[in-house]
């Protein structure tokens, strides 16, 4: 069932665009819900580098594997409140965030990774080159059963697939879905990597690879950044620009 209309979803989101309906609207505010649930944001001391960023295809996905649950809760637990069942499917979808974290959370242990050092314009280790590998078979596996993956999780695979690959294997990997270029990570490439000849190169790649709505939300950020406008996580929304249209949201 999860299956079905997760497939329903993203067909919605390639015909339609930017059109967003009453139920995904219901769907993405369940998300909202799970993410500031999801524990590793209430503390400082986070091992992973997970970055706090706007991935909307997880977020459609996490929010509808509540909508799922709820209504698979309200039609065998009919003695059970409608906003208990809520609550109960939206701690539970936060858990199975958790949970994930957690298994990153031991593998970065295993290999000594650093815990917030993460430049895209260092070397890869052996190691990073091995959690990697295992971060792309998580996602193939998440991709498989349906389940959704913590906030920041992409950005930072593909963070490490850019220190970790040849350019031309990186950018096959993003062709083929394995990578994704969420806003985050493009923003970090393209402040901290610097203008050698194969880095050129690599933005080149990137960019060339965008779809038109996340290169309009990169715009917004980077005429926000020049005019001297802050945008802070706190909220969870940018400040709006009084000089550009309001920010499209990501695809």
């Amino acid at each position: 069932m999860l299956g079905r209309e997760w497939e329903k979803l993203r067909l919605h989101k390639r015909t339609e665009g930017k059109r967003i309906t009453t139920y995904m609207t219901t769907v993405l505010e369940y998300a909202e819900k799970v993410f500031s649930n999801f524990s590793p944001w209430s503390t400082e001391e986070r091992l992973v580098p997970l970055f706090q960023d706007e991935d909307y295809e997880q977020q459609l996905l996490t929010g509808l594997m509540v909508a799922q649950l709820k209504d698979h809760l309200t039609r065998h637990l009919q003695c059970v409140g409608k906003r208990r069942i809520e609550e109960i499917a939206v701690d539970y979808v936060s858990k199975l965030l958790d949970l994930t974290y957690r298994i990153m959370e031991n593998i970065w242990k295993k290999y000594n990774l650093d815990s917030w050092v993460f430049s895209l314009g260092r070397r890869s280790t052996s190691n990073e080159i091995l959690v990697f590998h295992f971060m792309c078979r998580m996602l193939h596996a998440a991709s498989g059963m349906c389940l959704p993956l913590p906030p920041g999780f992409r950005t930072l695979q593909t963070g490490l697939g850019v220190r970790c690959l040849p350019l031309c294997t990186l950018l096959l990997y993003i062709d083929q879905g394995v990578l994704h270029l969420t806003e985050m990570c493009v923003l970090k490439l393209l402040k901290e990597l610097d203008n050698t000849e194969m880095n050129k190169k690599l933005k080149l790649g990137i960019l060339t690879r965008l779809s038109e709505v996340t290169s309009a939300s990169l715009l917004w950020l980077l005429v926000s950044v020049m005019t001297g406008l802050h945008w802070g996580r706190s909220s969870g929304r940018p400040s709006r620009c009084p000089l550009l249209p309001h920010r499209p949201p990501l695809q």
